[in-house]
């Protein structure tokens, strides 16, 4: 499996509300990277993300492909 690792801008401690905020902007930064790379990943769901507080990790890229591969 490959995963795709995205660190926070801002390294510091951080509240739920800041957490989630982060959590939310890095998932939408790795579909963002995915689409600039034209991976079809489509396999977004809880058991394919890791976070540790800090850094969000997408896993699990067997069913993604890039357009134009067959």
């Amino acid at each position: 499996h490959q995963a795709l690792v995205l660190p926070l801008v801002h390294d510091q401690p951080v509240g739920i509300e800041d957490e989630l905020r982060s959590f939310t902007r890095q998932l939408f930064e790795a579909a963002a990277y995915m689409h600039r790379q034209q991976i079809l990943y489509g396999d977004f769901k809880r058991s394919n993300l890791r976070w540790d507080g800090k850094h969000l990790v997408v896993i699990d890229f067997d069913v993604a492909m890039r357009v134009g591969d067959k």
